[in-house]
Formats: structure tokens, sequence, C-alpha cells
């Protein structure tokens, strides 16, 4: 548990500072790029998905047979919950100790700090296992994109093996790397397009080292449209309309396959041998965060309270909500939780993709 106590502040008091600066890497990119809506079917996130059921053919309508009718087959899709909570403590001492430097506005609110500091926490543990999450089974984790975006196995209770639709598009090379080129970008979104029910992904997740490389493959002059540069910054299209918001981290348009890079420090896929190589490509119409909203805060319930995901000076994170709640006090310190139940949803498989193998 998080810990602020005297001996943490009796150090520093002869220091006047305004702020606490946190070091921790905390940005979080594919999650605040993601939409986020609360989950309308109970504890797990369901949903249906159809497959070939209806055939079309040649008929002769000059006294023909009707064609055979066939059934729609719909296919229930569920999806368990995962959850991320993180702890906080504070001690009486600390806080009073902290409210005689009146001149400290950084010492007055050092349960807000230490809040400030959970949430931190909280959102990049959700963000790391939006690509490597296990799922609920281990350990109430979410269901990452390294399972979700595969070309095997069994995602929501619906498996590849008895529906064949039921797949993204991979591209590997036996686990050796290879470079990195534009026409193997190409060659991956119109694979992924010649079967996704959405058409061509909007966008795609790649690591730091995978961006430079790619970054590099374009230069001022290179895939230009309308007399302009394909290279965009600071801005990200989605089918659900622009983002625009300083993350950190870079984004690239390119205008001729509009297509959106962006760079996630996270992005990894634990199932392939070169889990840092890869690069995911993803429709945004196929692609959210659910979450279970917390209960209605009772007015009798004054430890208890409803708060937003941030990424401090960067604002609010979607609509993604936590649970913050004190626990009974049973030390001279006030110890609280926040709480936040949820997990990606790739609601169409076909739609994304992965590169994998590649520098």
């Amino acid at each position: 548990m998080a810990t602020f106590s005297f001996s943490d502040l009796s150090a520093v008091y002869p220091t006047f500072y305004d702020g606490m600066r946190p070091q921790m890497q905390r940005k979080a990119p594919l999650l605040r790029y993601l939409p986020a809506k609360k989950c309308a079917t109970g504890d797990s996130i369901r949903w249906l998905v159809s497959f070939d059921g209806q055939a079309a053919g040649n008929v002769n309508i000059d006294g023909g047979n009707f064609l055979t009718a066939t059934a729609d087959p719909r296919v229930s899709a569920t999806l368990a919950m995962g959850a991320v909570s993180a702890p906080m403590k504070v001690t009486t001492k600390a806080q009073w100790a902290g409210s005689a430097q009146s001149v400290q506005p950084s010492l007055l609110d050092l349960i807000g700090q230490n809040l400030g500091e959970a949430m931190n926490k909280a959102v990049k543990t959700i963000n790391q296992q939006l690509f490597s999450g296990t799922g609920p089974a281990s350990g109430n984790q979410l269901t990452g994109l390294s399972s979700a975006v595969a070309a095997t196995g069994t995602y929501a209770t619906i498996a590849q093996s008895s529906n064949a639709n039921w797949a993204s598009q991979t591209k590997a090379n036996g686990g050796s790397l290879r470079s990195l080129t534009l026409a193997l970008i190409k060659n991956t979104t119109s694979t992924i397009a010649g079967v996704s029910p959405h058409g061509r992904p909007d966008f795609a997740v790649l690591g730091s080292a995978l961006f430079d490389t790619l970054e590099g493959l374009f230069d001022g002059t290179l895939y230009t449209q309308g007399g302009k540069n394909d290279l965009m910054w600071g801005s990200v299209m989605t089918n659900g309309g622009k983002i625009v918001s300083a993350t950190g981290f870079r984004t690239l348009y390119w205008a001729s396959q509009q297509l959106t890079f962006i760079e996630d420090p996270d992005c990894t896929n634990t199932a392939q041998t070169n889990a840092a190589n890869a690069i995911y490509f993803l429709n945004s119409n196929a692609v959210e965060v659910q979450y279970l909203a917390p209960t209605s805060v009772s007015a009798y319930a004054a430890d208890q309270k409803q708060m937003q995901a941030t990424e401090q000076d960067l604002g609010a994170l979607a609509n993604l909500p936590f649970d913050f709640r004190m626990r009974p006090r049973t030390s001279y310190s006030d110890e609280a939780d926040i709480t936040c139940a949820l997990n990606v949803v790739v609601k169409d498989r076909a739609a994304c993709g992965l590169l994998v193998d590649v520098q």
C-alpha cells in the first residue's frame, strides 16, 4: 500500500517547494484514444456475432425453383470484466504536520496527492493490460489485445476453430526479425481489408523503437496528397471523430492510406516470440473499452464518491469512472481505495490485425 507518513515529511521541512513531482511513467496513449462506454449487460460484456448464413445464387425466374432458405446463425460473445484497484494511506501525524506548513500548498493536501499518485498508477496498469492482460481468470486482469487480436484461439467464448471468420489477420515471420517497410504495412492492411466487416483499419499502435523506424521510412516529399505533406502531427482521426490532445507521445497520419500511427511505450504482444516487435492495426468501429459504473453514492456514504480517470495535467480520460471509497479507520491514518471494473472489447475480430517480427 502506498503510505505517506511523518518520516516522509520531516527530512524536507527545511526545503520550501510548491509541488511534489511524481517520477513514474504514467502516460497511457491507447487508453486515451479508445472510446469508453458503460456496460449495459450485467456482470459480463455480451454481444451477438453473426456468421455466414444466407446464400445467394442464380435462379430461373421463368418457372424455376426458389433458393433454399437458410438460417442466420447468431453466436453469443461473452467477455468477463477485469478489475484494477490502487490503495492509498496517509498517517494522521503527517496530515497535521503538513497543515502546519501553511505556505506549502503541496503539504496541505497529502490525501489529494496520494490519491493522484494512486490514480496515475491504476491508469498506467490499465494501459499495460490493454496489451498484455491475460484475462479475469488470471488475477482479474483485462483480456488484452495479445489474446483478442490473434489468428487462432478462443476469444469472448467463441472459438476460431468453430468459426473461421472469428480470426484476426496475423503477419509473422516465424520468430525471425525482418525490416519494417511501407510495402509490408500496405500488404497487412490490404489483407485485413479483404476480410474485415468494416473495411480498412484506421489506426495502428506500436512501441517507441518501431515508431522511430516507421518515421524514418518517410521524408518531406514521399506520399503527398493535394500538395501537402502526409505527416500530420498532434491529432488523431478515428471513425468516431478527431481527437486533439498532446499525449506526450507521437502520432503520424499517413493520408494516402487513411491510417494513423500511435506511439505507445506499453505496446507488446506476449503471445509472440518478439513481444516488443509488434504493430496492432485496429478499426475504431470495432474496438472500445466497456466498464461497470460504480453504484450511486448514497447521501449517507460520505466516505464514497465517483472519480474520473485522469492523466494528471492531461486531464480526463474519456468517461472512465473510478469508485473512491474510504476504509474503516483501524489506526491513526486514513486509508482508501480507488477501483475500476472494465475490459477492452474487440467486437469484430476480423476488423483488426497484427504485424509482428519487424524492426
